[in-house]
Order: structure tokens, then C-alpha cells, then sequence
């Protein structure tokens, strides 16, 4: 199966930052759940009542497109829940969603899927209304959004603004298509079983995506990451974001088709993710730290080994916290108002030696 995308047009308005809302939306709840404990299908009452009281909700149980065979139901089993079955188009295409909004709380969602083949099962995972819209695609347009997607060697992502309701990507995407992340070893026309993470800063009101590919169980290790999002333009703020959140619902959504099975799902709430690049735990961020992430930049995975961000992987975004906490210990950075001269100096120097090693 095809994935359909298609470039929408632009209204010309550019991001904008707004002046944010003060108004405390409800605290949303953790979620931790099999997907196998579930009997029959979404169209059952008994199931979807099942469904609410674990405090998820099926998006549609009516199928994209009446006037061919389809199969738009969420089957359950001892293997978890089956998204349609496999038809041409994107007839059995659905999706469940968290009944509560997750866009005024940080937190970590994972679920793991299996697909016969990407090629054929399409998967989504994402925060929004969840909806079925134009191709079978959640929240094509006009509501606030932000999802993955894996295809061949790359995990997809795309938002939608609460300004305009178009598209919005940042570097190096843009907004008239999706943007492609780079994931070595997913192979559309493998079988697999995957899983996918969210972590989302809701002071930054900053999004990341995550895949662990060929997932085995255990702790989540990420393969690929997206770039970050910041959702600033999917906030209400009372001037130029109208049609965003919370007026329109922030769930957190999965879902597919073709026979796509999903389980283990998760949202964990609680705080921002901490940023500390004390790697060596000696309470100071210095030139020793610089040289563990040095060592271990585009290999390493834990915080010993670079990660200051907790993503699992060690790369150029790990350098920048770094730097901003270069010279103190990482809980007390927030006093410092600004670097000193000597600081900066050190921080040039040390650059300058990245960059002749890199060279």
C-alpha cells in the first residue's frame, strides 16, 4: 500500500510565536497497557466501554470509503489489537486514541507494532485529535498535530499549525511535504516488529520522535530520532494561534491498517526530560565531558557515554547542552546568568579541536 501524500497550499503566513495562554488545562493520567487484555472488536459495545475505562477511545468505527470492501474495525487478541485487514486503498484504516490531552503535560508514549511488511501496513503514532481525514491520514488538516510514520530507512514526520491549519516542519523539511528521517536498517519489505517512542518537553513545548527497529523487548534503545519539533504554533495564544490547543484536542494516537498489530502501549507523565552533560558524575560540566562526547559521538547511547539528553543517542544536540552548561554542575546551571570570559574561551578552544577532527 501507498501512503498518499499531497503538498497543500500555503497561506504565506510565516511561524509565529505567540504570547502563550496562563490558562492550567486538566493533568492528564499515565497509561500503561497490553492491548491484549481486550476481547472482540471496536464495533462492540462491550469493547468499547472496555476501551473507555482504560481510558482509550476507537477514532471511527464506520471505515474511510463505504463503496468498496473494507475493514475498518480494531480486532483484539493474544497478540494484541489488528488495524483492518488487507485491502487495496486505505479502507481499513483507523485509529485508538487516549481520551485524555497530553499537550500540557511532558511525558514519554511508546508502543511497539508488527507489520508483515511497511510496504502494506501503515503505521502512525502521534499527538492530536486523531482523526480519520483525506487518504486515511490523521489530522490531514486544519487541526493541530504532530506524527511519525516508518517507511523504507526513514521515520516520517509531519505537524499541522494551529494558525493556518497547514503543514509546518523545521529544518531541513519544509512545509509542503513530509519530512524524512533518516533510519538506517527499516526496510519497507521486511516483516518486523518495531517500536516507537514520543518524548515531549511541555515547557519547550518541544516533540521528538523514536524508533527502536527489530525490537526484541526491554529497554527502549532508539535507532533512528526525529528532528525536534517545537510547537509553539499549535498552542493557543489568544492573537494568531485560534484553531489550536487547547481548543482542539491533544491526544495521543496509533493506528494503521492492512492487518497492522499493536501492543504494549504506553504514556508515562511526569516531568521535562532533565538535560545533564556531566557525563563523568564528578558534579562538573568541563573538558573531560566534552572529550567522553567526543569519543562517543554517533555510537553511544547512555549518559555515560555523552547522551545529555536522554534520547539514546550521542550527536550534535548533546554538544549544545554541553556548552551551555559548560563550568558549573548541571542543577545549579540555572543560576549562572552568563558564561565568562573564560568560559567562552574555553568553549572556543575546544570547538576549534572538534572541528579540526572532524575535518
Amino acid at each position: 500500500m501507498r501512503l498518499f501524500r499531497r503538498n497543500l497550499l500555503r497561506s504565506g503566513l510565516g511561524a509565529v510565536v505567540g504570547i502563550s495562554l496562563t490558562t492550567a488545562a486538566p493533568a492528564a493520567s499515565t497509561i500503561v497497557n497490553s492491548l491484549t487484555g481486550f476481547t472482540g472488536d471496536s464495533t462492540l459495545p462491550a469493547t468499547q466501554t472496555a476501551a473507555t475505562t482504560a481510558g482509550l477511545e476507537f477514532a471511527s468505527i464506520a471505515g474511510l470509503a463505504e463503496d468498496f470492501s473494507s475493514d475498518p474495525t480494531v480486532a483484539f487478541g493474544a497478540t494484541g489489537a489488528a488495524f483492518g485487514g488487507l485491502y487495496a486503498g486505505d479502507g481499513g484504516r483507523n485509529y485508538m486514541r487516549t481520551i485524555d490531552d497530553y499537550a500540557f503535560d511532558s511525558y514519554v508514549a511508546e508502543v511497539t507494532v508488527v507489520v508483515d511488511t511497511l510496504a502494506t501496513d501503515v503505521v502512525f503514532f502521534g499527538m492530536g485529535s486523531g482523526n480519520i481525514t483525506q487518504w486515511g491520514v490523521p489530522d490531514f488538516a486544519g487541526a493541530p498535530t504532530v506524527f511519525m510514520s516508518p517507511e523504507n530507512e526513514k521515520l516520517m514526520t509531519n505537524s499541522v499549525n494551529g494558525i493556518s491549519g497547514d503543514w509546518e516542519n523545521p529544518p531541513p523539511g519544509n512545509n509542503n511535504d513530509w519530512l524524512g528521517n533518516p533510519a538506517p536498517g527499516l526496510l519497507s519489505a521486511n516483516a518486523g516488529t518495531h517500536r516507537l517512542r514520543m518524548s515531549f518537553n511541555a515547557p519547550a513545548k518541544e516533540w521528538v520522535g523514536a524508533i527502536d527497529i527489530d525490537y526484541a523487548g526491554g529497554p527502549f534503545v532508539a535507532d533512528a530520532t526525529t528532528v525536534t519539533y517545537t510547537l509553539t504554533n499549535m498552542f493557543d495564544d489568544g492573537g494568531f494561534v485560534t484553531i489550536g490547543w487547547p481548543t482542539n484536542p491533544s491526544k495521543i494516537y496509533f493506528g494503521g491498517d492492512d492487518g497492522a498489530i499493536f501492543k504494549d502501549f504506553s504514556v508515562v507523565v511526569g516531568s521535562a526530560p532533565s538535560e545533564n552533560a556531566d557525563f563523568n558524575g564528578d558534579n562538573l560540566v568541563d573538558g573531560q565531558d566534552f572529550l567522553i562526547w567526543q569519543k562517543n559521538f554517533g555510537v553511544g547511547t547512555s549518559h555515560e557515554a555523552g547522551d545529555a539528553d536522554g534520547n539514546s543517542l550521542v550527536n550534535d544536540a548533546d554538544l549544545t547542552i554541553w556548552k551551555t552548561q559548560f563550568g558549573g554542575a548541571p542543577a545549579a546551571i540555572a543560576s549562572v546568568p552568563e558564561p565568562s570570559t573564560a568560559i567562552l574561551a574555553a568553549c572556543g578552544l575546544i570547538a576549534a579541536m572538534w572541528a579540526s577532527r572532524r575535518a
